[in-house]
């Protein structure tokens, strides 16, 4: 990409990354305008420090109540007098009172929610609204992140817009309008996500406001109906969804240093005689507080050495959480570690290094089974196949 031929200067950004970055941000500030409507009282989700408030204020308006749900960062020193500063989860709602607000607004939030957390957030904002009230959220497509093999370290799992809809429904909302946010997918064609060109700008952002499937981000908004949720229902459609969207989000980020090859359609890392480094390592994702079994399916093997290491990795604390060391006869069962965490990880890769001993083919999908799971105990998801 040109960086002269984009509006990198614009938005004060010189890479990239983080020129798209501003210019998603911007868009979604242009939605929040377009809404014309300032709610008396709003309830945020994720509302991490004043700059937050502020640019709700800037865009919507500023509320005359503004209640910020946020679980990960300290209340702020500076945050302005509409504020009302709450710690605690999506999905915990109980210091917001029945029926006391006009909009629930999750901007770029349900994607770090485990199943559960998203089923919690939803009867909880059902419950807090006005009769009539709206809960907009925006979120990451996995329609596109999926195709283009993009991943963040922070996201357990991106929904789809028709997902998100019938989730809503579930949840007792009708929904009011879907748009897309930066076209991606157009006349089979993929357009480069972060190739944020001036030539091309006005299109990728008009033609993706009616393109929500082809889109990089989703925008829905929806109305609180007089129908009760459907908990059991909704639980049980968002269980399916993630179970089986699941094993896809862990392979997005799976990679080897080795040599790749199909066996029955799926992609497996091979390694040649003598060959040292890392055979499969990926696929950077959150772990919930709970006791999870991580591993690989690897043929079986026999030597008289060790043929390396398996480990489970921390990005964000760059240390090593678990190691094994390898039999020098072994089978998957042997590429398989255990740990409890009683927080949430993020950036989580599944590591094994072979040391040229031996050859060792490993399929390219990490097995990550929960054990019991703290965070979502009701949608385990017991295998990744």
């Amino acid at each position: 990409m040109n960086l002269e031929r984009t509006t990198g200067a614009f938005f004060g950004a010189r890479d990239e990354n983080s020129i798209f970055n501003s210019l998603l941000h911007e868009i979604r500030g242009a939605e929040l305008v377009r809404m014309n409507f300032v709610p008396d009282t709003m309830v945020s989700v994720g509302a991490s420090d004043a700059g937050y408030y502020n640019w709700i204020a800037a865009t919507l308006g500023r509320p005359k109540k503004h209640i910020g749900l946020e679980a990960y960062r300290a209340e702020p020193q500076d945050l302005p007098a509409e504020a009302q500063w709450i710690a605690n989860t999506a999905g915990n709602m109980e210091n917001v009172a029945d029926c006391c607000a006009d909009l629930v607004f999750a901007g770029q939030t349900i994607e770090h929610l485990w199943g559960d957390e998203l089923v919690n957030f939803l009867l909880e904002a059902h419950r807090v609204l006005k009769p009539g009230g709206m809960i907009v959220l925006d979120s990451p497509n996995r329609l596109i992140t999926s195709k283009i093999k993009w991943n963040h370290p922070e996201h357990t799992l991106e929904l789809t817009p028709n997902e998100m809809r019938n989730a809503l429904v579930l949840a007792g909302f009708t929904v009011k309008s879907t748009a897309g946010h930066w076209l991606v997918d157009y006349k089979d064609r993929e357009l480069a996500l972060t190739d944020v060109d001036v030539s091309t700008l006005a299109q990728r952002i008009i033609l993706a406001n009616d393109r929500p499937n082809g889109s990089f981000s989703w925008w829905i908004i929806g109305e609180k109906q007089s129908d009760s949720p459907v908990p059991k229902t909704l639980k049980s459609f968002l269980s399916n969804v993630y179970k089986t969207a699941w094993p896809e989000r862990l392979t997005r980020m799976c990679q080897t240093a080795a040599t790749t090859k199909m066996i029955n359609e799926e992609k497996w890392a091979t390694s040649s005689k003598d060959w040292s480094g890392p055979l499969v390592f990926g696929p950077n994702i959150p772990i919930a507080p709970g006791k999870w079994r991580l591993g690989l399916d690897v043929a079986s093997w026999q030597g008289k050495n060790s043929p390396g290491i398996f480990d489970v990795y921390s990005n964000e604390t760059q240390s090593i959480i678990s190691s094994v060391e390898l039999p020098p006869n072994g089978t998957s069962a042997d590429v398989m570690v255990e740990l409890e965490t009683n927080e949430t990880l993020f950036g989580i890769e599944i590591r094994l290094f072979l040391n040229g001993h031996l050859p060792l083919t490993a399929k390219l999908t990490p097995r990550v089974e929960a054990l019991s799971h703290n965070a979502c105990e009701s949608l385990l998801i017991k295998k990744s196949l």
